[in-house]
């Protein structure tokens, strides 16, 4: 049952190496769940690579969802230059694996050179079982790992048709793998840009494109669709005669997000450098909250989305403006009815294999 629109304000938090080699300490996400109960921690897994992480979230600084993604930039486009993006989601379920394949976290029997483990872990089952799964990807390939593995997917929509398209597909691939459809929860991403009148939205807009980076964001462009436009003005339409659409790239969602914008919209190349500086290829729109509320409606309730992946352009605005007015009609909750991210996504609790075998002995 849909009930109720969720939401996730997204926030990027990142410890690459540069920041490591000049010794700064990325700003901590648990020190901000710390002080506020109702926010969760959502760490980002590159399944690329091999990694480690925490997965008890039952205390203050909870880690409450694991997002599963592909890393991005050149490793990205180096994979898919070889035809590898099938095989890189073959190791993707297979480090998803670690976690969900109840075959294989009981006995870990680590020998190594600092420690010696034989398991299981020595502490109680979380509240939420485990954190939740998040999936980001709208590829083929990517939209069947989601269907059977995740719950929560951020995906990227221009039009109500596409998420409306995706959204079928997630819950009819969910079905076919014996899992029930309301438990993934679809959450196109929104980046809004909120004032009283529309004329003062379309200026804030303005405002905030006139800083945007051009370099940066051509060089972010540049690696969205593997192409330059050498000789070109930012002011010169966007050469799409240049873009190969039927190589490895083409399979890629957000390449094929950002050509879908070159072909209906006719952009100069500074206007879709506009279009994907802040928000990435998410939904961009701005007006007064009620549109925004209007807006948002609309695909809730045509099946386009289950809630949100809101990305505010700027604080405040979403969440003292749009929000009222959804919960005044009876789209977004007034009160918290549990404690964990599965509470209000409506996520059920995943059983333990065990559970059958306690009772038993009970």
């Amino acid at each position: 049952m849909r009930t109720n629109l969720a939401f996730l304000l997204r926030h990027p938090f990142r410890c690459d190496e540069r920041r490591a080699r000049h010794n700064r300490a990325p700003l901590q996400p648990s020190a901000i769940a710390r002080i506020q109960c109702h926010v969760f921690v959502a760490a980002t897994v590159d399944t690329s690579r091999c990694g480690r992480e925490c997965v008890h979230d039952d205390q203050p600084d909870r880690l409450s969802a694991l997002s599963f993604a592909l890393s991005s930039g050149c490793n990205e486009r180096h994979h898919a230059a070889l035809g590898q993006l099938g095989r890189r989601r073959a190791r993707q379920r297979a480090h998803l694996g670690c976690f969900a394949d109840t075959d294989k976290i009981h006995a870990i029997n680590h020998i190594g050179k600092h420690f010696r483990v034989r398991g299981p872990l020595n502490m109680s089952r979380t509240p939420q079982g485990r954190p939740v799964y998040v999936q980001a990807g709208s590829s083929d390939e990517g939209r069947a790992f989601a269907a059977r593995f995740a719950e929560a997917i951020f995906t990227a929509h221009q039009t109500l048709a596409s998420a409306q398209e995706f959204y079928a597909d997630i819950k009819r691939q969910a079905r076919a793998f014996d899992r029930s459809p309301d438990q993934i929860k679809i959450l196109p991403g929104i980046s809004p840009f909120i004032a009283s009148t529309q004329i003062e939205a379309d200026r804030l807009q303005d405002e905030f494109n006139e800083l945007i980076q051009p370099e940066y964001s051509l060089t972010q462009l540049r690696q969205m669709i593997i192409s330059t436009f050498p000789g070109l003005t930012s002011m010169a339409p966007f050469p799409r005669h240049l873009i190969d659409s039927e190589g490895a790239r083409g399979v890629a969602s957000r390449f094929k997000l950002v050509i879908g914008i070159v072909d209906r919209e006719k952009p100069t190349i500074r206007q879709l450098v506009q279009r994907l500086a802040g928000a990435r290829g998410h939904w961009v729109i701005a007006g007064p909250p009620e549109k925004i509320a209007d807006n948002m409606q609309t695909w809730f309730e045509n099946c386009a989305a289950d809630g949100f992946n809101v990305m505010p352009p700027w604080l405040p605005g979403f969440a003292e403006q749009v929000v009222p007015i959804l919960r005044k009609r009876g789209l977004f909750r007034h009160d918290y009815t549990g404690t964990t991210l599965r509470d209000h996504y409506g996520l059920s609790r995943p059983a333990s294999i065990f559970s059958n075998a306690i009772q038993a002995i009970a």
